[in-house]
């Protein structure tokens, strides 16, 4: 792959958790056994970083770590409340030798085997996404007069085609990701929620399964009848979410249909630049509130201050290792033949780094 970097230097910034959860998704069909399984995984892990960095000529490599708990679940407690409820239905119907609390333990493990052996920065601040370094990072003038790479096939991270010298590389379509408007397309994704992280619209509208409302009145006792658990949730949304949490949870299924705020609508009010005006109408207060609530959520440029001085900090104070004495070694432990086996081409790859 051809990648012109315009005489600069060039940052790598990996969304790792993505790029460890696309690979070990294939392997856990393809394995036969949990060892075999975690040691393709680590080849494959760092033969695909090895690429990048050939492919686009890289002078730093930076892999970005989620950090629990994180920091948007203060400002909504449901942020992406169904990942979890999704892992644990997956593992009930998959009867593969895979495990989630089996893989957290080996991910952990190998990262710190990588700091200790390879000259990459390890980035992980406390409360904070592997997206949050991205923006953060992307958007501060330390890294300016850099090129950023950065590898995900999360669609969130095209807001950051906003800012200079930024590309947005998909490793599942082997392509870097455009977008005609990023900042058009963050608004849009605003108003509408994000289903993958459990952000709800600017306005749902919710319509309830009967076997949800009796569930609430006969398993939650949120109230002795269908109509007041109705009530009660149209006045407290977070009691309407825990208890659909719940039931989806106990059944496996969802206990409501959302109409989500409409899609057309927005289109509008974004193309006509009108959307601040809406907001500002005394009649959409609600409405404001939800939207000002998912901008902060879904905006990588709006972290809260105390956050972005952490991720700048930490990336500020992080070094790498600057000697690749330790790589033979570190191919033998893990029995990386195929690294082993061209060993003065990996090390040519690193050279860069150190």
């Amino acid at each position: 792959m051809k990648f012109d970097t315009q005489g600069k230097k060039t940052i790598l910034i990996m969304d790792t958790s993505l790029h460890s959860r696309r690979i070990i998704s294939v392997l856990r069909y393809q394995e036969s056994t949990a060892e075999e399984g975690y040691a393709e995984w680590r080849y494959r892990f760092l033969a695909g970083i090895f690429g990048f960095i050939k492919d686009f000529k890289v002078d730093e490599v930076i892999l970005a770590l989620d950090s629990k708990p994180y920091w948007r679940k203060e400002i909504y407690p449901f942020y992406k409340v169904n990942r979890k409820t999704r892992e644990l239905k997956e593992e009930k119907e998959n009867k593969d030798w895979f495990e989630y609390e089996e893989y957290y333990k080996n991910m952990d493990e190998f990262i710190g085997e990588i700091k200790k052996n390879l000259p990459f920065k390890i980035v992980e601040s406390k409360g904070c996404e592997a997206d949050d370094i991205a923006g953060v990072l992307c958007y501060s003038d330390l890294l300016k007069d850099f090129n950023k790479v950065v590898v995900t096939n999360d669609s969130d991270y095209l807001q950051l085609l906003q800012t200079q010298n930024t590309f947005i590389y998909n490793p599942t379509k082997r392509e870097f990701m455009t977008s005609k408007d990023p900042k058009k397309e963050m608004l849009m994704k605003i108003c509408l929620g994000d289903d993958s992280d459990s952000i709800p619209s600017i306005e749902n509208t919710e319509t309830y399964k009967e076997p949800f409302l009796q569930y609430c009145v006969e398993d939650l006792k949120i109230a002795d009848n269908e109509d007041l658990v109705k009530i009660k949730f149209q006045q407290n949304e977070n009691l309407f979410m825990k208890s659909s949490v719940d039931f989806q949870r106990t059944y496996g299924i969802k206990g409501t249909r959302s109409r989500k705020f409409s899609k057309k609508k927005a289109t509008e009010l974004i193309n006509s630049s009108k959307l601040l005006d809406f907001l500002k109408e005394s009649e959409n207060k609600e409405i404001k509130e939800k939207f000002m609530r998912n901008n902060q959520l879904i905006n990588l440029q709006n972290q809260p201050k105390e956050i972005k001085n952490l991720i700048l900090k930490t990336y500020q104070d992080c070094e790498s290792i600057k000697t690749l004495k330790n790589l033979y070694g570190f191919c033998i432990k893990y029995k990386f033949r195929g690294f082993l086996e061209d060993l003065l081409g990996v090390e040519k790859t690193l050279s860069k780094l150190v």
